[in-house]
């Protein structure tokens, strides 16, 4: 149901939250924003069009494997329902982060199919 599965995350570092689908409801009017967080990667396996976020490290900073930039957010109908992931908010920091509380009001709003 989520759509991905957690493949791990580096030390608390900074890194970029890149807007990748500006019209959908949750990440209108959002800006990219930079956050000193965990930047947690995924292994993604939905359509890659229903993808909101990007985390990026733009030092080049890698995870194993899995590179400097990683999925941050999606949301897609799920039955009846919907389902909303996003990555960055592990420090209190970055759930104030003005451009991160806009995403969470919007979701809220599109999980509850509120207009926005």
């Amino acid at each position: 149901m989520l759509g991905a599965a957690y493949a791990g995350h580096p030390p608390i570092r900074t890194f970029k939250v890149k807007i990748k689908n500006p019209d959908h409801p949750i990440t209108k009017g959002v800006r990219d924003f930079v956050v000193t967080d965990e930047q947690h990667y995924m292994e993604y396996d939905k359509d890659p069009k229903y993808l909101l976020l990007e985390t990026v490290n733009e030092d080049g900073l890698t995870y194993g494997k899995q590179g400097s930039t990683a999925p941050g957010g999606w949301a897609y109908d799920y039955g009846k329902g919907r389902v909303c992931y996003m990555s960055p908010g592990h420090l209190l920091s970055v759930l104030w982060n003005p451009e991160y509380v806009k995403l969470q009001h919007n979701a809220i709003r599109w999980l509850m199919r509120l207009k926005i």
